[in-house]
Protein backbone atom coordinates (compact mmCIF):
# COMPACT_ATOMS: atom_id res chain seq x y z
CA UNK A 1 0.00 0.00 0.00
CA UNK A 2 1.36 3.40 -0.97
CA UNK A 3 1.79 5.99 1.77
CA UNK A 4 1.72 9.68 0.92
CA UNK A 5 1.75 11.31 4.37
CA UNK A 6 2.85 10.66 7.94
CA UNK A 7 1.06 12.29 10.88
CA UNK A 8 2.12 11.99 14.52
CA UNK A 9 0.42 13.13 17.69
CA UNK A 10 2.04 16.09 19.38
CA UNK A 11 1.72 15.25 23.04
CA UNK A 12 4.24 14.93 25.85
CA UNK A 13 2.31 12.26 27.78
CA UNK A 14 0.33 9.39 26.30
CA UNK A 15 -3.31 10.44 25.95
CA UNK A 16 -5.95 8.64 28.00
CA UNK A 17 -7.94 7.54 24.94
CA UNK A 18 -5.04 5.21 24.12
CA UNK A 19 -3.38 4.41 27.43
CA UNK A 20 -2.09 5.74 30.76
CA UNK A 21 0.27 8.76 30.76
CA UNK A 22 3.23 6.47 31.56
CA UNK A 23 3.02 4.75 28.17
CA UNK A 24 5.58 5.80 25.58
CA UNK A 25 5.18 9.10 23.72
CA UNK A 26 7.91 10.50 21.48
CA UNK A 27 8.26 14.25 20.97
CA UNK A 28 6.48 15.00 17.70
CA UNK A 29 8.90 17.16 15.76
CA UNK A 30 11.92 15.05 16.65
CA UNK A 31 10.05 12.02 15.33
CA UNK A 32 9.15 13.88 12.12
CA UNK A 33 12.75 15.02 11.63
CA UNK A 34 13.86 11.38 11.81
CA UNK A 35 11.14 10.41 9.33
CA UNK A 36 12.25 13.18 6.97
CA UNK A 37 15.74 11.68 6.91
CA UNK A 38 14.60 8.18 5.94
CA UNK A 39 11.90 9.10 3.40
CA UNK A 40 11.86 11.06 0.16
CA UNK A 41 8.31 11.92 -0.89
CA UNK A 42 5.76 11.67 1.94
CA UNK A 43 4.43 14.82 3.58
CA UNK A 44 4.98 15.23 7.30
CA UNK A 45 2.92 16.85 10.05
CA UNK A 46 1.47 16.72 13.55
CA UNK A 47 -2.17 15.91 14.19
CA UNK A 48 -2.12 18.46 15.82
CA UNK A 49 0.24 20.70 17.82
CA UNK A 50 -1.37 22.39 20.81
CA UNK A 51 -0.75 26.12 20.52
CA UNK A 52 0.29 26.33 24.17
CA UNK A 53 3.08 23.73 23.94
CA UNK A 54 5.67 26.00 22.30
CA UNK A 55 6.18 29.71 21.90
CA UNK A 56 4.93 30.69 18.42
CA UNK A 57 8.30 32.00 17.20
CA UNK A 58 10.02 28.73 18.13
CA UNK A 59 7.19 26.64 16.72
CA UNK A 60 7.32 28.41 13.36
CA UNK A 61 11.11 28.10 13.28
CA UNK A 62 10.79 24.37 14.00
CA UNK A 63 8.23 23.76 11.25
CA UNK A 64 10.28 25.84 8.81
CA UNK A 65 13.39 23.80 9.63
CA UNK A 66 11.47 20.58 9.02
CA UNK A 67 10.24 21.97 5.71
CA UNK A 68 13.75 22.93 4.59
CA UNK A 69 15.42 19.68 5.63
CA UNK A 70 12.65 17.54 4.11
CA UNK A 71 12.70 19.38 0.79
CA UNK A 72 9.38 21.14 1.26
CA UNK A 73 7.27 18.36 2.78
CA UNK A 74 6.17 19.87 6.12
CA UNK A 75 2.68 20.79 7.28
CA UNK A 76 1.77 22.91 10.29
CA UNK A 77 -0.92 21.02 12.19
CA UNK A 78 -2.21 23.25 14.99
CA UNK A 79 -5.09 23.50 17.44
CA UNK A 80 -6.04 25.23 20.68
CA UNK A 81 -4.69 22.47 23.03
CA UNK A 82 -6.62 20.60 25.69
CA UNK A 83 -4.45 18.25 27.77
CA UNK A 84 -3.92 20.08 31.05
CA UNK A 85 -2.24 17.10 32.75
CA UNK A 86 0.84 17.11 30.52
CA UNK A 87 1.14 20.88 30.80
CA UNK A 88 1.18 20.71 34.58
CA UNK A 89 3.40 17.64 34.59
CA UNK A 90 6.23 19.26 32.61
CA UNK A 91 5.75 22.79 33.89
CA UNK A 92 4.34 24.19 30.64
CA UNK A 93 1.99 27.13 31.40
CA UNK A 94 -1.67 26.32 30.79
CA UNK A 95 -3.82 29.41 30.17
CA UNK A 96 -6.43 30.17 32.79
CA UNK A 97 -8.82 33.01 33.36
CA UNK A 98 -8.27 36.67 32.59
CA UNK A 99 -10.04 39.79 33.80
CA UNK A 100 -11.55 40.69 30.48
CA UNK A 101 -13.54 37.43 30.39
CA UNK A 102 -15.16 37.88 33.80
CA UNK A 103 -18.55 38.45 32.15
CA UNK A 104 -18.67 34.77 31.17
CA UNK A 105 -20.03 32.34 33.73
CA UNK A 106 -18.11 29.13 33.16
CA UNK A 107 -14.40 28.68 33.86
CA UNK A 108 -14.04 26.23 30.95
CA UNK A 109 -15.32 28.91 28.60
CA UNK A 110 -12.71 31.37 29.86
CA UNK A 111 -9.85 28.94 29.35
CA UNK A 112 -11.04 28.01 25.87
CA UNK A 113 -11.35 31.62 24.74
CA UNK A 114 -7.84 32.48 25.87
CA UNK A 115 -6.41 29.46 24.05
CA UNK A 116 -8.32 30.44 20.91
CA UNK A 117 -6.87 33.94 21.16
CA UNK A 118 -3.40 32.43 21.37
CA UNK A 119 -4.16 30.28 18.34
CA UNK A 120 -5.27 33.29 16.35
CA UNK A 121 -2.13 35.24 17.28
CA UNK A 122 0.06 32.27 16.38
CA UNK A 123 -1.49 32.12 12.90
CA UNK A 124 -0.90 35.85 12.51
CA UNK A 125 2.74 35.37 13.51
CA UNK A 126 3.00 32.49 11.04
CA UNK A 127 1.73 34.73 8.25
CA UNK A 128 4.37 37.32 9.07
CA UNK A 129 7.31 34.98 9.49
CA UNK A 130 6.53 32.99 6.34
CA UNK A 131 6.12 36.21 4.37
CA UNK A 132 9.58 37.37 5.45
CA UNK A 133 8.19 40.18 7.63
CA UNK A 134 10.42 40.52 10.70
CA UNK A 135 8.80 43.69 12.03
CA UNK A 136 7.78 43.63 15.73
CA UNK A 137 4.59 41.78 16.63
CA UNK A 138 2.55 43.10 19.56
CA UNK A 139 -0.36 40.88 20.54
CA UNK A 140 -2.40 40.36 23.66
CA UNK A 141 -0.46 37.20 24.59
CA UNK A 142 2.71 37.24 22.47
CA UNK A 143 5.27 39.95 21.77
CA UNK A 144 8.07 39.29 19.30
CA UNK A 145 10.66 42.02 18.84
CA UNK A 146 12.05 40.60 15.60
CA UNK A 147 10.38 37.44 14.23
CA UNK A 148 13.21 36.66 11.82
CA UNK A 149 12.90 33.34 9.99
CA UNK A 150 15.96 32.43 7.95
CA UNK A 151 16.29 30.27 5.95
CA UNK A 152 12.80 30.61 4.56
CA UNK A 153 10.50 27.63 4.11
CA UNK A 154 10.76 25.85 0.75
CA UNK A 155 6.98 25.37 0.45
CA UNK A 156 5.28 28.24 -1.36
CA UNK A 157 3.69 30.42 -0.32
CA UNK A 158 4.27 28.63 2.99
CA UNK A 159 3.88 25.15 4.51
CA UNK A 160 0.19 24.15 4.35
CA UNK A 161 -1.81 24.31 7.56
CA UNK A 162 -4.10 21.74 9.17
CA UNK A 163 -6.34 23.40 11.76
CA UNK A 164 -7.69 21.36 14.64
CA UNK A 165 -11.46 21.00 15.20
CA UNK A 166 -11.62 23.09 18.39
CA UNK A 167 -11.16 26.19 16.26
CA UNK A 168 -14.10 25.59 13.97
CA UNK A 169 -17.08 27.75 14.83
CA UNK A 170 -15.19 29.70 17.50
CA UNK A 171 -15.69 33.47 17.52
CA UNK A 172 -12.08 34.25 16.65
CA UNK A 173 -12.11 31.77 13.76
CA UNK A 174 -15.11 33.42 12.15
CA UNK A 175 -13.36 36.77 12.22
CA UNK A 176 -10.40 35.97 10.00
CA UNK A 177 -9.92 32.29 9.10
CA UNK A 178 -11.61 31.45 5.78
CA UNK A 179 -12.25 28.05 4.17
CA UNK A 180 -9.63 28.64 1.48
CA UNK A 181 -6.91 29.61 3.96
CA UNK A 182 -6.36 26.29 5.69
CA UNK A 183 -7.40 22.64 5.72
CA UNK A 184 -9.88 21.94 8.52
CA UNK A 185 -10.48 18.77 10.50
CA UNK A 186 -14.27 18.68 10.47
CA UNK A 187 -14.58 16.29 13.41
CA UNK A 188 -12.21 14.50 15.74
CA UNK A 189 -8.86 13.34 14.32
CA UNK A 190 -10.41 9.91 13.79
CA UNK A 191 -12.23 11.43 10.82
CA UNK A 192 -8.96 11.02 8.94
CA UNK A 193 -8.68 7.40 7.92
CA UNK A 194 -5.24 5.72 7.93
CA UNK A 195 -5.10 6.04 4.15
CA UNK A 196 -6.50 9.56 3.82
CA UNK A 197 -4.48 12.70 3.27
CA UNK A 198 -5.67 16.23 4.12
CA UNK A 199 -4.39 17.22 0.68
CA UNK A 200 -1.14 18.34 -0.92
CA UNK A 201 -2.34 21.82 -1.81
CA UNK A 202 -0.84 24.97 -0.32
CA UNK A 203 -3.30 27.19 1.52
CA UNK A 204 -2.39 30.91 1.61
CA UNK A 205 -2.95 32.79 4.83
CA UNK A 206 -4.96 36.00 4.81
CA UNK A 207 -3.85 37.74 8.01
CA UNK A 208 -5.92 40.61 9.41
CA UNK A 209 -4.00 42.73 11.84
Amino acid sequence: MAVDSLWVMDHFFQILMIGPPEHEMLEGYSALAYAAGVTRTITLGTLVTGVTYRHPGLLLKTVTTLDVLSGGRAWLGIGAAWNEEEHRGLGVPYPGTSERFERFERFERLERLERLERLEETLQIAARMWAGDDSPFEGEHYRLQRPLNSPAALSRPHPPILLGPVMIGAPTAAEWVHPDDVQLIQNAPSSLSPTSNPGPRSCPLKPRW
